[in-house]
Formats: structure tokens, C-alpha cells, sequence
């Protein structure tokens, strides 16, 4: 069957992040669903936007004003009504800011929308809506985005809005599309618990990047075993940094994963399943080369080892900013072709892209 392909914020190098527009993107291009990321709002409602502060990536201060601002001059999500958000006009992604935008708003994209084209901040429900709705089949990975841990009544705020939302939309064995994903350790314990005394399927999975520098990390992979199934084994799964992974173009590993230990084993004994993020476009490949090879899936690139070795660890999920990449690289792995011919596998579907779009847009 193969690993999840989640668009990671949708197809972020396509369309801008966290949009339901790059959601569909994300789908056109063969994700099995897209991650979100969700913030608090001020009216206790769950906007799907990366940052806590808005400043970098709104029109936030030309809409409400400095007086809108905290004394650390930043405008934070929290002091903010949906309703506002959603009148602010995203101009540019929080992370990389510029280069993913220039091509969601190039017009020879064909996924991409018109140069005044403007993206707004959803919500939660209308993210779902999607996946219920336009993109029925589509699976929703949801990241809670929290300060620290947040405090204890934020985090039971977040979890009461969201086992509410599963609950009211019957996301049971068998209609679920949802799986919950955070950094924060004490919100996935507290979220998981609740989920134990519901009938809700929502699967749990904790975020991690960086468990080996911590003091009295493990330095064997008995240590590591023991330390996977003691703090994560009551959850469903893990999604970890490319990095912590043992392949050979993993990045920072010698930072991150000094001593080379398998969390593919460790995730496993404890009866867990793995992710990895975020995968975007291999060393050695230039986003002006990919671009052409989206415009014309028979352009020879040759996408780098790193996919290819995921695949081969077994992993559920594959969190990506490019899901079309995803798509290509895993059909080559289960039927090894040269990556030009598998390429072409993906011409006709994207040609159909294109002309649709088209349509849309005329």
C-alpha cells in the first residue's frame, strides 16, 4: 500500500501555506491528505496558521493598527477574532518568505492563481469542510501549534474544541479522516487520554526532533528502545525529523542522531507508527529545475537518494512540500524505472491538472 503522502501546510512550494487552496494543490498533485497547523483564537476558535504572531506574513498593522499590537510589538493570533483573520490578505509564508509565493502567484504555474490573487487564513471547520466536502477522501493531519506547552487551560480548551468538532462530524472507526499530531509532549498525553473515553478514531502522534541532545539521552539502541516505549508507547505513532532517520542524506544526523541509533526499531517494539518531516526538494536539485520538471514531468532530474531510503525503512508517512516529488520517487521505487520514464507516468494526470485549472480560471 505504501506510506501516507501528506502535503506538509499543503503543497507549499505551489500555492501558499495553510490555505485551502494549497490543500487542493496538494491533493491535484496525489497527497493522500495535507497537514494544517492550528492556533487559538481570541474568540476560542482554531484558525489553520503556522505562527502564533501575524506580523511577518499579514497586512495585520495596515488593517487594525499599532494600538492592536502587544508591548513586545508583535500581533499575536490569540488577540484575534476568526472573523478578523479572516479579512487579512496573506502576503507571503512565514517560513521562506518569497520564494514559495513566487510561484503560487506565477501564472505559467498550473497550479498556481492569477498575481492579485489573494489568500486568506481559514479555520479549523472549513479545512474539514474541504476534506468532507471538494476533497472527500482527503485525510487531515492536524498540528497543534502551541507557546511551550501552553498552560493547562489552553490545552484543555484546545482539546475540548477539537474532541467537540471530531465528535459532532462522527469521526468513528471507518469515517475518520483526522490524525492529531503536536510537539507539545503534555498536550498529546492529555489529548490521548480523552480520546481513550470517547468512540472517537482519531490516531495520536508526537512530534520530536532533537531527543538525542537532550541530557541523559540514550546512547545504545537498548537505551533508545526503553526511552521510545516510556514516553510515547500509549500513543499511536511518531513523526520525527528527517534527520534523526538513518539515511544517507539525512540532514544535521550528526547533530541530531550522533550515534546512529534506528527509531524505525525503536518506534516499532513499542508498537508505534513513524513519519517523517519535512521532505522538500533533494540536495542538488534547483527549485528553477523542479519547476521545469513540473511543467513537463519527462524532464530528466535525478530527485536524490533520500526519498528512495525512507521508502526502504518502512515508514507510514511521508510529510512533504512537494507531494508530486513524493508520488514520482515512490512509484520508482516500487517499479524501478529510470526516473525520466516514471516521470511520464505522472504526465497525463498533470496535463488534465493544467487544463482544469485553466478552465477555472476562465
Amino acid at each position: 500500500m505504501g506510506p501516507e503522502i501528506w502535503s506538509h501546510r499543503g503543497a507549499s512550494y505551489l500555492s501558499f501555506e495553510n490555505t485551502l487552496e494549497a490543500f487542493e494543490v496538494g491533493a491535484d498533485l496525489g497527497a493522500t491528505g495535507y497537514e494544517l497547523d492550528l492556533v487559538l483564537t481570541r474568540d476560542d476558535q482554531l484558525a489553520v496558521y503556522h505562527d502564533l504572531t501575524l506580523s511577518e506574513s499579514t497586512n495585520v498593522e495596515d488593517l487594525f493598527g499599532p494600538e492592536r499590537a502587544r508591548a513586545d510589538g508583535e500581533f499575536y493570533v490569540r488577540d484575534f477574532d476568526m472573523d478578523e483573520l479572516r479579512i487579512l490578505t496573506l502576503e507571503m509564508s512565514p517560513n521562506d518568505a518569497g520564494v514559495r509565493n513566487e510561484l503560487a502567484l506565477d501564472p505559467a504555474n498550473p497550479v498556481g492563481q492569477a498575481p492579485d490573487y489573494v489568500y486568506r487564513i481559514p479555520s479549523y471547520d472549513e479545512a474539514l469542510d474541504l476534506a468532507e466536502g471538494k476533497l472527500d477522501g482527503q485525510k487531515v493531519l492536524t498540528e497543534v501549534k502551541l507557546e511551550e506547552d501552553g498552560s493547562p487551560g489552553e490545552r484543555a480548551l484546545i482539546i475540548d474544541l477539537l474532541v467537540g468538532q471530531w465528535e459532532t462530524r462522527g469521526y468513528v472507526e471507518g469515517a475518520s479522516p483526522v490524525v492529531v499530531q503536536s510537539f507539545s509532549q503534555a498536550f498529546m498525553a492529555e489529548i490521548d487520554a480523552r480520546l481513550a473515553g470517547t468512540d472517537l478514531d482519531v490516531p495520536t502522534y508526537q512530534l520530536d526532533a532533537l531527543m538525542l541532545t537532550l541530557d541523559g539521552a540514550p546512547e545504545t539502541q537498548e537505551g533508545l528502545n526503553a526511552l521510545v516505549a516510556d514516553l510515547y508507547g500509549d500513543l499511536d505513532g511518531l513523526a520525527l525529523f528527517a534527520g534523526l532517520y538513518l539515511t544517507t542524506d539525512a540532514p544535521f544526523q550528526e547533530f541530531v542522531n550522533p550515534a546512529e541509533l534506528d527509531f524505525v526499531e525503536a518506534a516499532s517494539l513499542a508498537g508505534l507508527e513513524t513519519y517523517v518531516w519535512t521532505l522538500s526538494l533533494p540536495d542538488g536539485v534547483a527549485l528553477d529545475t523542479y519547476y521545469d520538471w513540473l511543467l513537463d514531468p519527462s524532464t530528466p532530474i535525478d530527485f536524490g537518494m533520500q526519498y528512495q531510503e525512507l521508502y526502504a525503512l518502512g515508514l507510514d508517512g511521508i510529510i512533504t512540500d512537494t507531494p508530486d516529488v513524493a508520488v514520482a520517487t515512490y512509484r520508482d521505487f516500487i517499479t524501478p524505472i529510470p526516473l525520466p520514464a516514471g516521470g511520464l507516468l505522472l504526465l497525463s494526470g498533470l496535463t488534465l491538472l493544467v487544463l482544469r485549472r485553466r478552465r477555472e480560471r476562465s
